[in-house]
């Protein structure tokens, strides 16, 4: 136990994986695969609604994956071998 300032504290609970991020947030609605599926559903110019309308989120939650405001992180799916079907 040591003692630290608030930003201390942060620094610790980051570097500790005590910060529920992405799909191990409590209220995530998608995993990293569906966020790779929708990536790769931009490039091909899908409609943003439709994007969000399959995967049952909003098109403020799919603009804010398109300008890296949400999962900033752009690794690729833990297991790239068949991406989350679109059905559009």
């Amino acid at each position: 136990l040591a003692y630290g300032s608030r930003k201390d504290n942060a620094a610790d609970d980051r570097r500790h994986g005590k910060i529920r991020r992405g799909e191990r947030h409590w209220n995530s609605k998608l995993t990293e695969r569906d966020v790779h599926a929708v990536r790769e559903a931009l490039k091909m110019k899908v409609p943003r609604k439709a994007i969000a309308e399959n995967f049952r989120i909003t098109v403020h939650c799919v603009n804010d994956i398109a300008l890296g405001r949400r999962w900033k992180a752009d690794a690729p799916p833990s297991t790239p071998a068949d991406p989350a079907p679109l059905a559009l």
